[in-house]
């Protein structure tokens, strides 16, 4: 009912007019008719923000105790928009022959639920239109380094070969504190190049515009690493 109340009559013909496509039926992503004219087109397009952040930065923390130095390096990024490609292309793709993303058993095709994480999947590619659905807050702090460095008491070495030893702990990108859905804010892009290309638009008129890194293809994002290191000073 919500469908064909959307449609509107052809005053010269008569004929009932498409709100977006001839295939749209329930659990299918309601696109907003910024322009009131009834049909969704290129003219109801807005920008859904920008994937440069508005500022960016790091800070490094250190502090020393006896003979304990510890030190914290974080970055920070606030303003940035991504598409998660994920989720576009779950319900893009539709539900083919192929493995698909378990992602897909909370879609309306298995729900039914109008409150459901992913609309109706469909091989025709119901959701050709790009929307705020899939365009989110990339904005982040994250630990990208952490080092402590404990030595030993001098005492323990008198007479003795040794002068000292230095106990070391290293670790980078420990947490990322971030309400982006994806793995990762910042990374797993296909391309940084600004040309790279990607077709926005509804069926019946796309075009290819440049977005770079505001894409996230879900590429497996940079590892946790920790290493401890032991440095002995000899007399």
């Amino acid at each position: 009912e919500e469908i064909y109340a959307l449609r509107k009559t052809n005053p010269t013909t008569g004929a009932q007019l498409n709100y977006r496509t001839a295939r749209e039926v329930a659990g299918d992503p309601y696109i907003i008719d910024t322009n009131g004219d009834g049909v969704i087109n290129t003219q109801d397009r807005v920008v859904l923000g920008n994937f440069n952040p508005k500022f960016y930065g790091g800070f490094n923390l250190a502090v020393t105790y006896g003979n304990l130095y510890a030190s914290a390096v974080f970055t920070y990024s606030y303003g940035a928009k991504r598409m998660w490609n994920y989720t576009y292309s779950s319900v893009s793709a539709g539900l083919a022959t192929y493995n698909s993303y378990n992602h897909m058993q909370d879609s309306w095709n298995f729900t039914n639920d109008p409150m459901t994480q992913l609309p109706r999947i469909g091989l025709t590619g119901t959701y050709n239109a790009l929307s705020d659905f899939v365009i989110h807050d990339a904005s982040f702090i994250r630990l990208n380094a952490l080092n402590i460095n404990y030595r030993l008491p001098k005492r323990w070495f008198n007479d003795k070969f040794l002068n000292g030893i230095d106990l070391t702990f290293q670790a980078s990108n420990l947490f990322t504190i971030t309400k982006y859905p994806g793995f990762d804010p910042q990374g797993n892009f296909g391309s940084t190049d600004m040309a790279s290309s990607y077709v926005v638009g509804t069926r019946d008129s796309q075009e290819l515009i440049g977005v770079g890194s505001g894409v996230d293809y879900s590429r497996y994002p940079s590892s946790t690493t920790f290493s401890l290191g032991v440095k002995l000073s000899f007399k």
